[in-house]
């Protein structure tokens, strides 16, 4: 991904098996590109362990048995943050991919730029995961005493502990 003339975001699309189709300016230029899209999506993705209202709400609707309205609009604007930051961390990682794996004429150091931008990307995608996965099996545990079957990010508690032990 770069910035184009416009300043939006613009993808560059590699036919497969093609070598040397950005230059050095170019890839220069997508690394630049992942680092602003890490500098604004790592914030977001932080957040998401940051959000304890919306937390609170799964654990009350875990509890409950069902989400409110106002519970379930929180926690659905919630994911939605989680999805979209997590696109845009793997379009980051994609874009990057030609650098690093050498498909573009780039010197080394730009390589290993592109790898470390794209590795941070990936660690952001696996904190997030970990914290989801984490988050669930706590909810899951916690309301594993009720008689009810209750909510867990949209799955009953009994699937959620079954993703959970494997």
């Amino acid at each position: 991904m770069f910035l184009g003339p416009d300043h939006m975001a613009t993808r560059t699309v590699i036919p497969e098996g093609y070598r040397g189709i950005l230059s050095v300016v170019d890839a220069n230029d997508t690394v630049r590109a992942g680092v602003r899209a890490i500098a604004s999506l790592g914030p977001a993705v932080v957040g998401i362990e940051a959000a304890e209202v919306e937390l609170a709400d799964v654990h009350r609707a875990a509890e409950r048995g069902h989400f409110t309205p106002d519970e379930d609009g929180r926690v659905h604007a919630w994911f939605a943050r989680y999805l979209t930051a997590r696109a845009g961390l793997l379009e980051t990682i994609g874009d990057l991919r030609p650098v690093t794996d050498a498909d573009v004429d780039a010197d080394a150091e730009t390589q290993l730029h592109a790898f470390v931008v794209a590795y941070t990307a990936a660690c952001l995608l696996v904190r997030a995961g970990r914290f989801l996965s984490r988050s669930s099996r706590i909810t899951a545990s916690s309301s594993a005493s009720s008689t009810r079957p209750s909510l867990v990010f949209g799955y009953h508690a009994s699937s959620t502990r079954q993703f959970a032990s494997r």
